[in-house]
């Protein structure tokens, strides 16, 4: 009989957590590929997330019902996030401005 390699067995098992980042602190005009993108439940409801590769980031309310049927899309690894910047609306708080590109 074949002895375990328990080191071996526990790096598998264990579960990694890709650090998150918000999208206001992606760098200003550099895209940042979309590896994948799914809908995830958030402390206020649903959003998207999408992965950057080495990291994650939630993307605002506010685009997640428009979002929600190009996700399978946005995983083709076609796509990128661009942060455009921080935009005041006249409201308390800046507003993220953010596209999608195609590479």
């Amino acid at each position: 009989m074949k002895e375990m390699d328990l080191q071996k067995l526990k790096a598998s098992s264990i579960v990694k957590r890709k650090p998150s980042i918000k999208v206001a602190d992606l760098p200003v005009e550099m895209p940042q590929r979309i590896f994948t993108a799914k809908i995830v439940k958030g402390k206020f409801g649903e959003v998207v997330l999408l992965d950057l590769g080495d990291e994650v980031s939630f993307l605002p309310h506010r685009v997640t019902e428009a979002y929600r049927p190009h996700l399978e899309e946005f995983s083709s690894g076609k796509y990128a996030i661009v942060f455009k910047g921080l935009m005041d609306i006249g409201k308390p708080n800046l507003v993220v401005s953010f596209e999608i590109e195609q590479n």
